[in-house]
């Protein structure tokens, strides 16, 4: 878990980049990452968002996404990006009921790694 508040895409600084921790009480029920200018100035990116199987079809989504637009625009963000796997239905759905539509297709990208293994 510490490596999600560290973790960024390449040429993006820490001053770029918010995670966000949603709490019922004190219990966890999600996390959100945004970064901003990326891929370009006028981009933000939702990098992450996980939400606790408890938390889900309440509402706690639907507020996440709407902080991450505010936060985005208050930036200067003009366009918000967000991954999808093909193999998340689910996932593709609450995108798509929160307005972002496909606008392309990739292929899965395998992350270099360093180390001594």
């Amino acid at each position: 878990m510490d490596n999600y508040f560290n973790e960024r895409p390449p040429n993006v600084g820490a001053e770029d980049a918010v995670h966000i921790g949603m709490f019922d009480a004190d219990r966890l029920i999600g996390i959100l990452c945004v970064v901003f200018g990326y891929p370009d100035a006028t981009y933000s990116y939702i990098g992450l968002l996980l939400l606790a199987l408890h938390a889900r079809g309440k509402g706690v989504g639907g507020h996440a996404v709407a902080h991450a637009a505010t936060l985005s625009k208050a930036r200067g963000s003009t366009h918000q990006l967000v991954a999808v796997l093909d193999n998340n239905p689910k996932g593709r759905a609450f995108w798509q009921r929160e307005g972002l539509c496909l606008k392309s297709r990739s292929h899965p990208r395998t992350m270099a790694t360093s180390g001594t293994g």
